[in-house]
Protein backbone atom coordinates (compact mmCIF):
# COMPACT_ATOMS: atom_id res chain seq x y z
CA UNK A 1 0.00 0.00 0.00
CA UNK A 2 1.21 3.58 -0.90
CA UNK A 3 2.00 5.59 2.46
CA UNK A 4 -0.08 8.65 0.99
CA UNK A 5 -3.35 6.14 1.37
CA UNK A 6 -2.27 5.23 4.74
CA UNK A 7 -2.06 8.73 5.81
CA UNK A 8 -5.02 9.86 3.63
CA UNK A 9 -7.43 7.78 5.95
CA UNK A 10 -5.43 7.96 9.28
CA UNK A 11 -4.20 4.68 9.26
CA UNK A 12 -6.40 1.48 11.06
CA UNK A 13 -9.30 2.86 13.22
CA UNK A 14 -9.19 2.52 16.73
CA UNK A 15 -12.36 1.87 18.29
CA UNK A 16 -11.79 -1.83 16.65
CA UNK A 17 -9.89 -3.96 18.04
CA UNK A 18 -7.18 -5.88 15.86
CA UNK A 19 -8.94 -8.60 13.75
CA UNK A 20 -12.32 -7.90 15.15
CA UNK A 21 -13.79 -6.48 11.51
CA UNK A 22 -10.63 -4.05 11.55
CA UNK A 23 -9.66 -5.13 7.67
CA UNK A 24 -13.20 -4.06 6.71
CA UNK A 25 -13.52 -1.37 8.34
CA UNK A 26 -10.27 -0.42 6.78
CA UNK A 27 -11.19 -1.26 3.04
CA UNK A 28 -14.50 1.29 3.90
CA UNK A 29 -12.33 3.87 4.79
CA UNK A 30 -10.18 3.95 1.68
CA UNK A 31 -12.93 3.26 -0.83
CA UNK A 32 -14.53 6.72 1.24
CA UNK A 33 -11.28 8.37 0.29
CA UNK A 34 -11.71 7.63 -3.26
CA UNK A 35 -9.37 4.31 -3.45
CA UNK A 36 -10.60 1.75 -6.28
CA UNK A 37 -7.90 -0.13 -6.44
CA UNK A 38 -8.37 -3.34 -4.08
CA UNK A 39 -5.75 -6.34 -4.37
CA UNK A 40 -6.03 -9.54 -3.40
CA UNK A 41 -4.41 -12.67 -2.86
CA UNK A 42 -6.41 -15.89 -4.10
CA UNK A 43 -5.23 -19.18 -3.54
CA UNK A 44 -3.12 -18.12 -0.22
CA UNK A 45 -2.95 -20.18 3.31
CA UNK A 46 -3.24 -18.43 6.78
CA UNK A 47 -2.15 -20.57 9.64
CA UNK A 48 -3.02 -19.31 13.19
CA UNK A 49 -1.54 -20.04 16.24
CA UNK A 50 -3.80 -19.96 18.76
CA UNK A 51 -4.92 -16.66 18.75
CA UNK A 52 -1.41 -14.96 19.85
CA UNK A 53 -2.06 -11.87 18.30
CA UNK A 54 -5.90 -11.20 19.44
CA UNK A 55 -5.71 -13.73 22.53
CA UNK A 56 -4.97 -11.09 24.75
CA UNK A 57 -6.75 -8.16 24.08
CA UNK A 58 -10.62 -7.09 24.76
CA UNK A 59 -12.27 -8.37 21.40
CA UNK A 60 -15.18 -5.60 19.99
CA UNK A 61 -18.08 -7.07 18.66
CA UNK A 62 -16.85 -6.01 15.24
CA UNK A 63 -19.60 -6.56 12.91
CA UNK A 64 -21.91 -4.65 15.22
CA UNK A 65 -19.82 -1.90 14.99
CA UNK A 66 -19.35 -1.89 11.16
CA UNK A 67 -22.76 -1.81 10.66
CA UNK A 68 -23.22 1.19 12.91
CA UNK A 69 -20.04 3.53 11.57
CA UNK A 70 -21.43 2.43 8.11
CA UNK A 71 -24.85 1.80 7.69
CA UNK A 72 -24.44 -1.94 6.11
CA UNK A 73 -22.93 -4.94 6.47
CA UNK A 74 -19.62 -6.07 5.81
CA UNK A 75 -21.23 -8.49 3.29
CA UNK A 76 -22.80 -6.04 1.25
CA UNK A 77 -19.56 -4.09 1.28
CA UNK A 78 -17.66 -7.13 0.15
CA UNK A 79 -20.11 -8.54 -2.15
CA UNK A 80 -21.27 -5.66 -3.68
CA UNK A 81 -18.66 -2.92 -3.83
CA UNK A 82 -15.62 -5.15 -3.44
CA UNK A 83 -16.95 -7.55 -5.43
CA UNK A 84 -15.03 -10.33 -3.55
CA UNK A 85 -14.27 -13.57 -5.81
CA UNK A 86 -15.15 -12.06 -9.05
CA UNK A 87 -12.84 -11.65 -11.58
CA UNK A 88 -11.82 -7.80 -12.04
CA UNK A 89 -13.28 -6.35 -15.18
CA UNK A 90 -10.79 -3.75 -16.02
CA UNK A 91 -8.50 -1.27 -14.07
CA UNK A 92 -10.47 -0.13 -11.10
CA UNK A 93 -13.81 -0.63 -9.07
CA UNK A 94 -17.07 1.18 -10.54
CA UNK A 95 -19.07 2.10 -8.03
CA UNK A 96 -22.04 -0.55 -7.73
CA UNK A 97 -24.91 -0.21 -9.75
CA UNK A 98 -27.98 0.05 -7.71
CA UNK A 99 -29.71 -3.44 -8.62
CA UNK A 100 -32.45 -5.03 -6.61
CA UNK A 101 -29.82 -7.31 -4.79
CA UNK A 102 -27.74 -4.14 -3.53
CA UNK A 103 -30.93 -2.02 -3.00
CA UNK A 104 -32.28 -5.35 -1.05
CA UNK A 105 -29.09 -6.03 0.99
CA UNK A 106 -29.09 -2.44 2.22
CA UNK A 107 -32.59 -2.23 3.21
CA UNK A 108 -31.51 -5.49 5.40
CA UNK A 109 -29.12 -3.58 6.60
CA UNK A 110 -30.73 -0.80 7.84
CA UNK A 111 -33.33 -3.31 9.83
CA UNK A 112 -30.26 -5.12 10.93
CA UNK A 113 -29.06 -1.72 12.28
CA UNK A 114 -32.22 -0.41 13.51
CA UNK A 115 -33.82 -3.80 15.44
CA UNK A 116 -30.57 -5.84 16.26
Amino acid sequence: MARRWWFRVGGYSTELSPGMSSDNDFSMKLWHAGCRHFIGVGDSLVYHFQQKSTGKVVKNDGRRQFLDKWGMTQSTFDRFYLRRGQPLAGDALPEPEATPALRRSLFKSRMRKRFG
